[in-house]
């Protein structure tokens, strides 16, 4: 396997874990701001931050 194959296995793997994973969550919440953007002629840069807030209202009523 080339590393190029091998970085997309891994990338797929992960893709399916956060599925799953957000299929198990109650809720998600993504707030996104202080998106920045450079443009140099045909090219761009792009910079944004994020906040992400994600829960389970299952565990909460266990305890």
């Amino acid at each position: 396997m080339t590393d190029a194959q091998r970085a997309l296995h891994d990338l797929v793997d992960k893709q399916q874990i956060r599925e799953v994973a957000l299929r198990l969550l109650s809720g998600a919440m993504h707030h996104v701001g202080n998106h920045r953007v450079e443009l140099f002629g045909d090219v761009a840069i792009s910079e944004a931050y994020s906040t992400n807030t994600h829960w389970d209202t299952r565990i909460a009523t266990r305890m």
